[in-house]
């Protein structure tokens, strides 16, 4: 099945395993390190998602591979402790997982998987503290198929998320472009919306975004004017209610800048969004822009490869809104990504170039803050270099940046 431009790169890397040793206490990291490298083992590798927490501060995420090579879910304790806690078979419980959401109230970890299940398209997942895997819903095609994003969960219990295919089978030759749907907390499954492919874009990708007055602000990497790049258009930003309603922000038109969105947005306290675009390597521009609540769009700043390329990651909002963080998956001194944050005014501060084996490579995926600081992950790097597929470049690590 044809995926998006970014949710491609996302299925290449899932061929790889891990299992770190090691690794020091979260509490005793210093700024920029290394807290967990992944080795080529049962712990899984090219973790290709972003970081959760619960308000202990341990972590939680999924990696793309394992042995068998379908992901696993971990966690990562604040006292340095690193366990496994499922390993995926590729069967009705789904393969490659797009990261989990912690709920506060049960305990567990709710996700999705982009493959495998009932019907092969997909998964929404429940997981318990001690590795009890539930399949709340399976991907059937004209629901959704090949889910994109980590979960969002409102003060309801309601999770919602988008699926980068399936929907309306008319659209892009019966494969679908993708719904965004919800999944309440009494288990009901809807579809908030089908995307046609036109005006309203196509195969959305990147974490919803939940702003302050309870709506979803999320992006489709193409679609909107389809006379923009390749003829199927450059993505659009779009807002979407709890109750379905659509509304589309903002339509990339290639006219100052090309398009292509692929990261989720963020808020500040004034209600502007905030959002990256990437995809320098295929030619295009790559920057952050705002949308003011007006309407009015602004490029912020643009990438020149020295502070980084392909800024895929969702973006993360701190200080209410007055300072934010991203990554880069390229570029930087060592052509092995960059943290980056700007203000709201446009001012930009590269604060961190990755050193492959030093401290990861490739941040495809945005930051998660906690008590402690910043976390992330890299999808390669690291200090273990003996992975099966992926020896040259490391299995990827979980790196801490310190207090914001």
């Amino acid at each position: 099945m044809a995926q998006p431009k970014l949710a491609s790169t996302a299925v290449a890397l899932s061929a790889a395993l891990a299992l770190a040793v090691g690794a020091p206490s979260a509490a005793r990291a210093t700024r920029d390190q290394i807290i967990y490298s992944f080795t080529g083992g049962a712990d899984g590798s090219a973790p290709h998602a972003r970081l959760t927490s619960d308000k202990a501060g341990n972590l939680y995420g999924t990696t793309s591979a394992d042995g068998r090579g379908y992901g696993t879910v971990f966690e990562y304790a604040t006292k340095g402790g690193f366990a496994t806690l499922y390993t995926f078979n590729n069967g009705t419980d789904g393969a490659y997982a797009n990261g989990v959401t912690y709920d506060e109230a049960s305990g567990n970890l709710f996700g999705t998987a982009r493959q495998g299940g009932a019907n092969g398209k997909g998964v929404i997942f429940k997981l318990t503290p001690k590795g009890a895997l539930t399949v709340l819903h399976a991907f059937a095609g004209t629901d959704g198929d090949a889910p994109s994003t980590r979960l969002t969960r409102d003060t309801l219990g309601n999770f919602y998320g988008a699926a980068s295919a399936g929907g309306d089978l008319t659209c892009f030759g019966g494969e679908g472009c993708g719904v965004i749907f919800k999944l309440a907390a009494d288990g009901t499954y809807s579809v908030l919306h089908k995307f046609s492919g036109g005006a309203d874009g196509s195969f959305p990708s990147g974490r919803l975004s939940k702003e302050s007055d309870g709506d979803l602000v999320g992006v489709t990497n193409e679609g909107g004017d389809l006379g923009c790049g390749n003829g199927n258009g450059c993505g659009t930003v779009f807002r979407v209610t709890p109750t379905g309603k659509f509304h589309v922000l903002h339509t990339f038109t290639g006219v100052g800048s090309m398009g292509f969105p692929a990261g989720g947005v963020a808020e500040d306290s004034r209600g502007n969004i905030y959002g990256t675009v990437g995809g320098a390597r295929e030619g295009n521009p790559d920057f952050v822009f705002k949308i003011a609540r007006n309407g009015t769009y602004t490029v912020l700043h643009s990438f020149t490869g020295a502070d980084g390329f392909d800024p895929f990651g969702d973006l993360l909002a701190l200080q209410h809104g007055h300072m934010f963080y991203g990554t880069t998956s390229d570029g930087g001194k060592n052509d092995a990504g960059t943290v980056f944050r700007f203000k709201p005014d446009g001012s930009f501060h590269t604060v961190h170039t990755f050193r492959k084996r030093y401290d990861g490579a490739n941040p495809y995926v945005g930051l998660t803050e906690t008590s402690r600081g910043l976390y992330g992950t890299t999808d390669f790097g690291g200090s273990s270099y003996n992975c099966q597929y992926y020896y040259v470049n490391g299995c990827g690590t979980i790196y801490y940046l310190g207090p914001e």
